[in-house]
């Protein structure tokens, strides 16, 4: 008899892989593997991007928020946490996920679209979930917000023409071969290449050999990798001068360590919450922003992050929007930070109930033409998910800033005609913070996160 055979996706940055799994892997029965038929995303028709509603947007942004502090919540339970810093992109993982969905049926699809909050139908959700990621790139002196999407495709085998043409429509996802069973390690690196040429360096690796999930005589390889990548690079709109950084100490969870802070004193918006308060640091454009929102005790910035969700935020954001239009003066001091995340989210995305696409009962089959693949190795059973990976990197400093840094200190002035200003608001970050980067007319958080130590490793 046969072995039966499954491919497998991996998502890592937002990325997919597919793998083989040998016998011991499968259903003891074929009754599990049985599903009521049902409509794949693939056969649903986008409507059109001028169709799209405001409510539309907003659902995708929230939803894709809400996700975000729902992981932040997931991965800060973890008993192997221990107050490390947590960094991710909830648009990335949406949009990897987007591809992943698409092509998704019966319980696979239920699942995904519960954990990820793909609350618009089939017929809106990929229309709306790439245009919100057109619309929050940019691309202008000193501010770039850069998402990027592509399937790497095992040579041997062919995507359904439905599927390739939603995920290029809609997120821009071209296919790419590579020879991922017979040269898997050369595969790695064609990936790890691209990812990092989309991040400008900062992810060099994402896979691993070991994450190609292969095994000898056939019995295990990968089908598909499906990427996402998000990067960002923008100037303060306010700049810091790097001749006022000092290095200071910096309260961490675990106590003290000396970090260089920046300080500047200028208007920003500020909102003064209950048991914390707000800052917005707008980037150059002013399309994009950094929310900064610091508990008002020590080792309190888990505990603020785990009660945020897209309403509380979209609430500070408002108000913090309110007050730009007279801005308070602050004292602002605010740690430089270089830290980098490496998360395998598929335990967490299981505690989150998304449990079902890395089962040997998942459904994918709107990806691939399961006949064509019947054709090729009778073996074969299914897709699956094998392995969500997550990487992230912030960096704070003056590097991109520094040049025009000159004309900041004019906000330091504290006479003006002869009258004294009353002082300015202390916002001095010296602890942990909760950190939010998001596009300001949509609202979408590009980027999370707890930073429990800005520097974790040699400094900053």
């Amino acid at each position: 008899m046969l072995k039966k055979l499954e491919l497998g996706l991996l998502v890592a940055l937002g990325v997919t892989i597919g793998g083989c799994a040998s016998q011991s892997q499968l259903p003891s029965t074929q009754n599990e593997k049985s599903f009521p038929p049902t409509e794949l995303t693939t056969t649903s028709p986008q409507v059109s991007a001028s169709e799209l509603t405001s409510a539309d947007f907003a659902s995708v942004a929230n939803g894709s928020a809400d996700f975000g502090f729902d992981l932040i919540k997931t991965i800060s339970d973890l008993e192997d946490y221990d107050d490390e810093n947590i960094f991710i992109s909830p648009m990335s993982i949406s949009s990897a996920f987007g591809l992943a969905y698409a092509g998704s049926g019966t319980q696979t699809e239920t699942e995904i679209a519960e954990v990820m909050n793909f609350d618009l139908p089939n017929d809106r959700i990929h229309r709306t979930l790439g245009t919100l990621q057109a619309d929050v790139e940019d691309d202008q002196a000193g501010q770039i917000f850069d998402m990027a999407n592509t399937i790497f495709v095992d040579q041997r085998l062919e995507i359904e023409d439905a599927y390739k043409r939603l995920v290029k429509e809609n997120y821009g996802a071209d296919e790419q071969k590579a020879d991922m069973y017979n040269q898997p390690a050369k595969a790695v690196d064609i990936i790890n290449l691209w990812v990092s040429e989309q991040t400008r360096g900062l992810i060099p690796q994402t896979l691993k050999l070991s994450d190609m999930n292969v095994q000898p005589n056939g019995k295990s390889y990968v089908a598909s990798v499906m990427v996402n990548t998000a990067y960002l690079k923008a100037d303060w709109k306010t700049k810091f001068s790097k001749s006022r950084t000092r290095v200071e100490a910096f309260q961490t969870p675990k106590g003290p360590v000396q970090i260089p802070m920046m300080r500047q004193v200028s208007g920003f918006s500020y909102y003064d919450g209950s048991g914390f308060s707000a800052v917005d640091l707008p980037y150059q454009n002013d399309t994009m922003v950094m929310t900064v929102l610091l508990p008002d005790a020590q080792k309190g910035a888990v505990r603020l992050a785990q009660g945020l969700n897209a309403k509380k935020l979209n609430k500070v954001f408002d108000r913090l929007e309110e007050t730009e239009k007279s801005y308070q003066r602050v004292d602002l001091k605010l740690p430089k930070a270089d830290l980098a995340n490496d998360y395998e989210l598929t335990p967490m995305l299981e505690t989150m109930e998304m449990r079902t696409p890395f089962s040997i009962r998942a459904d994918f089959n709107g990806r691939f033409n399961v006949e064509k693949l019947r054709a090729l190795d009778p073996r074969y059973e299914g897709t699956k998910i094998s392995k969500v990976i997550h990487k992230t990197v912030l960096k704070l400093d003056e590097e991109t800033t520094e040049a025009a840094a000159v004309t900041a200190i004019v906000d330091d002035i504290i006479v003006v005609s002869g009258v004294r200003r009353p002082p300015p608001q202390a916002f001095h970050v010296d602890h942990d913070f909760v950190v939010v980067l998001r596009h300001r007319d949509s609202k979408a958080v590009l980027f999370a996160g707890v930073v429990n130590n800005p520097c974790p490793e040699d400094g900053c």
